[in-house]
């Protein structure tokens, strides 16, 4: 017997496709996350791609991108209703060149692939802070290798 969703949200993230992904979905775009942007940006697209780790409901990446369209930005949070509040957002400003995930930010080598990324901005990185959440940290050795091994050369994390 399939197990029900853990969020009433979960099914209604499926209203949002080739805008919200899941981890799944953002492992099948591995490596071709600039052609999904080129496509939907067309020649303008600088090529550069935008990672927000913990988004919530992308109202600062929105904000952002509303100002910067020939550049991609992905935001990832794990909160099911965060991101369905930011997958409303994006589809209501009707902006092309954004696409969240809903995940964990310890998967980003499984949803990007090497040099794929210009920047990873995370501006809360440690929310954990009781002992049985410790394991659900970010910032550690294997994230750190992973945030390199995704990042351009020469670009950075924020």
């Amino acid at each position: 017997m399939m197990k029900p969703p853990r969020s009433n949200y979960a099914q209604r993230l499926r209203g949002f496709p080739g805008v919200v992904f899941d981890e799944e979905g953002a492992a099948c775009q591995r490596g071709a996350w600039q052609r999904l942007f080129r496509d939907r940006i067309g020649a303008d697209f600088n090529g550069r791609i935008v990672l927000e780790i913990g988004c919530s409901d992308a109202s600062l990446l929105s904000a952002v991108a509303a100002r910067h369209p020939d550049t991609a930005f992905i935001g990832i949070d794990w909160k099911y209703k965060a991101i369905h509040d930011g997958g409303v957002r994006i589809a209501a400003s009707g902006l092309p060149n954004v696409a969240l995930v809903r995940g964990r930010g310890q998967a980003i080598a499984t949803m990007f692939g090497g040099g794929e990324i210009s920047e990873i901005w995370i501006f809360h990185p440690d929310p954990c802070d009781r002992d049985i959440e410790l394991p659900n940290r970010l910032m550690g050795e294997v994230f750190l290798a992973d945030a390199h091994k995704v990042l351009r050369d020469g670009d950075s994390m924020i």
